[in-house]
This record gives structure tokens, C-alpha cells and sequence, in this order.
């Protein structure tokens, strides 16, 4: 884990799936939600990680998807 600021960078290496870059932004009290992602998206354009690089879903579910996949084929 590295920290930016206030910003937590956790780089995971998932065996089956790769590498991963999660932003975590530590808001104070009562902060609202939007200054965090703000300073998120600040920090995505700054390492030129685009929007369709994003990833919604969590490990389990792509490593799950990637086991049906292989079982499928």
C-alpha cells in the first residue's frame, strides 16, 4: 500500500485475473462522498488510468465469471 495524500493505493496481484490499482480516499467527518471521488478522479488522471479501464465488480465475481468461462470452453 503506498499512500498519495490521503489517498490509500492498495496494488493487488490477483493469481487468475492480474494486476489491480484500488483507490481508497479517507474522508473526514461529515465530508461529502463527491469530494472524495473528485479527489479520486484527480489521481486516476494523474496515474492516466482512463474510465474504461474501471472495473465495478469485485474479485471473487471476475474470478467466478472467468471459471465458468473456462468451463464453458
Amino acid at each position: 500500500m503506498f499512500l498519495v495524500g490521503r489517498t490509500r493505493v492498495h496494488r493487488d496481484d490477483v493469481r487468475g485475473l492480474g494486476t489491480f490499482i484500488e483507490l481508497e480516499v479517507v474522508l473526514r467527518d461529515g465530508e461529502p462522498i463527491a469530494a472524495g471521488e473528485h479527489e479520486a478522479r484527480e489521481l486516476l488522471a494523474a496515474l492516466q488510468i482512463t474510465d474504461t479501464d474501471l472495473l465495478a465488480p469485485a474479485y471473487i465475481d471476475l474470478l467466478e465469471a472467468t471459471m465458468i468461462e473456462q468451463s464453458a470452453g
